[in-house]
C-alpha cells in the first residue's frame, strides 16, 4: 500500500510540475476559490512601497511580497491563471477559475478584520459571488459540479496571534491559555467551512501558521543579528498548528463527501532555517526589504523573508512544490483533492 501512495504521490509531483515548467493552461479543477490574510492577498489591500511585487513578472495586482504568494503557486501548478481579486469587480465579476477574497490584515476573529474583511466578510463576499455571479454563468447542474471540484484554499490564523494574543500587541484574548485561544480560534473557523460546504464547496486546503517567533518581527526584536528563534513565541503558536488537522479530521467525517488537506506552513520553516542548503536559501533570519530603512536585497531569490514577517517568492514557490508533492501537506488527501489524476 505504501508503494502504491508513493507512487501516486510522484505521479501527481510530476504531473503539477509538468504544468509549471511547460507553462500549460489545462487545468485541473475548475476555480480556486482564497481565502485569508496577506500570505495569500491577491490584490484586495495593496501595501505601498515600490519593491513589493518587485519580481511579479505580470498585469496582476502586486502582492505583500516580492513576486508569487503560495496561493499564486498553487494556482499556476492547477493550472489556472492568478486569481483575480475581490475588489476588481471587472475580472472576479466575470471570472468562472476563481476569486480572491483573502485581504492583508485580516483574520478569523471580527476584530481582526478590516471593513468587513474578516473570515466572515470574506465567506460572505463569496456569497454574494456565489449568487449574483456564478447562478448567472452556470446553469444549477453545472454550477453544482462547479462546485464540488473547485479547490477553497484558507491560510489565516496569523494576525489573529499578532494582534489579539501575542506580546506587542497583547488585546483582551490574550489571558485565555494557548490551548484555549486555539481552541476558540478553531471553532470559529469550523462555522466558516461548515457554511461553505453548506453551499457546495467540497475540497478544502487549509495552512496551518508558521512558526512567529522566527520571524525577524519577533527573532530580531532586540537583536538584528539573531540568529535562533524566539521559541516562546512559537509555543503560544504550537496548539493551533497540533490542533488544526484533529479539527479537519473530524469535519470530514461529519460533512460527506467533502475532502480537506492541510498545509504544514511551521514545519516547512522550521526545516528550512536548519536546512537552508536544500532550499537553495542563504538567508534565513535577515529581511531582505527593510520598510524601516528602505533596503532592498539584490539576491531576493536567496532570502526566507521578504520583510519583517512575509516569506519571499522564493520560499513560497519551494513551499507550494512540498506541499504538492505530499511532504507537508496530507499525502493521501492531496490525491483526492485535485481529483483522479491517475
Amino acid at each position: 500500500m505504501a508503494a502504491i501512495v508513493s507512487l501516486l504521490l510522484l505521479c501527481v509531483c510530476s504531473y503539477f510540475i509538468s504544468i509549471y515548467n511547460a507553462q500549460e493552461t489545462i487545468s485541473l479543477v475548475p476555480a480556486l476559490y482564497i481565502f485569508g490574510d496577506s500570505t495569500v492577498d491577491g490584490g484586495n489591500k495593496l501595501p505601498s512601497g515600490t519593491p513589493y511585487g518587485i519580481d511579479l513578472n505580470t498585469t496582476a495586482p502586486i502582492r505583500w511580497t516580492n513576486g508569487e504568494t503560495i496561493a499564486d503557486f498553487v494556482a499556476i501548478f492547477l493550472g489556472l491563471p492568478l486569481v483575480p481579486p475581490y475588489i476588481d469587480m471587472s475580472q472576479a465579476g466575470i471570472s468562472r477559475m476563481g476569486v480572491n477574497y483573502a485581504f492583508a490584515g485580516c483574520g478569523i476573529m471580527p476584530q481582526t478584520g478590516q471593513n468587513g474583511w474578516s473570515l466572515d466578510g470574506q465567506i460572505e463576499k463569496f456569497n454574494s459571488t456565489l449568487k449574483n455571479n456564478l447562478t448567472k454563468m452556470l446553469s444549477d447542474p453545472d454550477l453544482l459540479q462547479h462546485l464540488k471540484h473547485s479547490i477553497f484554499l484558507f491560510s489565516f490564523g496569523i494576525n489573529d496571534y499578532v494582534r489579539l494574543y501575542l506580546p506587542k500587541n497583547s488585546g483582551t484574548l490574550s489571558k485565555l491559555p494557548p490551548d484555549a485561544f486555539a481552541q476558540f480560534l478553531q471553532n470559529e473557523l469550523s462555522v466558516g467551512l461548515t457554511t461553505l460546504y453548506g453551499w457546495g464547496a467540497r475540497k478544502f486546503l487549509v495552512n496551518n501558521i508558521w512558526p512567529l517567533g522566527c520571524t525577524p518581527w519577533y527573532a530580531n526584536a532586540s537583536d538584528p543579528l539573531a540568529i535562533c528563534c524566539n521559541e516562546t513565541i512559537n509555543q503560544l503558536v504550537r496548539p493551533y498548528n497540533k490542533k488544526l488537522p484533529v479539527m479537519l479530521k473530524e469535519l470530514q467525517s461529519k460533512l460527506s463527501g467533502a475532502v480537506f488537506s492541510h498545509s504544514n506552513d511551521f514545519e516547512f520553516v522550521e526545516d528550512l532555517k536548519e536546512n537552508p542548503t536544500n532550499y537553495g536559501i542563504t538567508n534565513t533570519t535577515g529581511e531582505c526589504h527593510s520598510t524601516s530603512t528602505d533596503f532592498l536585497c539584490s539576491n531576493r531569490d536567496q532570502y526566507l523573508y521578504f520583510d519583517y514577517l512575509h516569506t519571499t517568492q522564493a520560499a513560497n514557490h519551494v513551499f507550494s512544490l512540498n506541499c504538492f508533492n505530499g511532504t507537508l501537506c496530507s499525502p493521501l488527501n492531496i490525491i483526492q483533492l485535485v481529483g483522479a489524476l491517475v
